[in-house]
């Protein structure tokens, strides 16, 4: 899309599918992080890609059924994270999506917050005052920062994941407020599915006529899409997911076109 080139800006899209499985033997905090050389090319663009619920026992599964290395895959890989909540040992996307987007460890259903419990091992105790307290994302940070932002989903977009990288609240069921504070994230690109939670709302809100009034070209076909120009561009797709690719109709796109 020529609009996207034209942006002076570097831009961070982080293509989110679903859910990172609790996997892992070292967390974020633990990884040391090597300094680059003053000489080495500078990243020009991020993209963080997250599949449901993959976690090691899927991807061996996935190496015995092919019968080897899944070589591209397996040349990007280079540590793990533990994801796990605050409250449980077995993670739900809420509280892994926001501690990958943030940093902290959160409650079970908790979209971008601090928890309310803390009471697994190793963790300290919710300090008083600070139960539900929103945390920044690295998508916020982003933007800050002056880089330009993007979101990509084949689930609805205020689904756990998206959300966890873009909204804040302690209940990742709230899909019309979760959607809500997308809207008015200032995110640049934003495909996905869930246009029901911008039309049927219980509050009666035009968030489609909010958009276009924020400079967003709003589609909803494939073919928008190869076309598109904008530089600031809200695609949804299909009321709620988009459709499994075996099932995938002609005007809900790929990754892949």
């Amino acid at each position: 899309m020529t609009g996207f080139a034209k942006k002076r800006l570097i831009s961070l899209v982080l293509a989110l599918v679903f859910l990172l499985s609790m996997v892992g033997t070292v967390s974020a905090q633990q990884l040391a992080i090597p300094q680059m050389p003053a000489e080495q090319k500078q990243v020009k663009n991020l993209i963080m890609m997250i599949p449901d619920g993959m976690g090691l026992p899927h991807v061996t599964l996935a190496r015995w059924y092919k019968g080897g290395e899944l070589f591209t895959m397996d040349q990007m890989a280079c540590g793990l994270v533990r994801t796990y909540a605050s409250d449980s040992a077995i993670t739900d996307s809420a509280p892994a999506a926001t501690v990958m987007a943030t940093g902290y460890k959160s409650h079970t259903g908790f979209i971008g917050t601090l928890p309310d419990i803390a009471n697994m091992p190793g963790l300290d105790p919710i300090k008083p005052g600070e139960e539900r307290r929103p945390v920044a994302t690295i998508l916020e940070a982003a933007k800050l920062k002056g880089l330009a932002t993007g979101l990509v989903a084949t689930s609805q977009i205020p689904h756990a994941t998206p959300a966890g990288f873009s909204a804040h609240y302690p209940n990742r069921n709230k899909y019309e407020l979760l959607i809500e504070q997308q809207v008015y994230n200032n995110i640049d690109v934003v495909f996905g599915g869930g246009y029901q939670y911008l039309e049927k709302r219980e509050d009666k809100e035009n968030l489609i006529s909010a958009l276009k009034n924020r400079g967003y070209e709003y589609i909803t076909e494939r073919d928008e899409l190869l076309t598109t120009k904008g530089d600031k561009v809200w695609g949804m797709f299909a009321p709620v997911d988009l459709a499994y690719d075996f099932d995938r109709p002609e005007h809900e796109p790929t990754l892949a076109k």
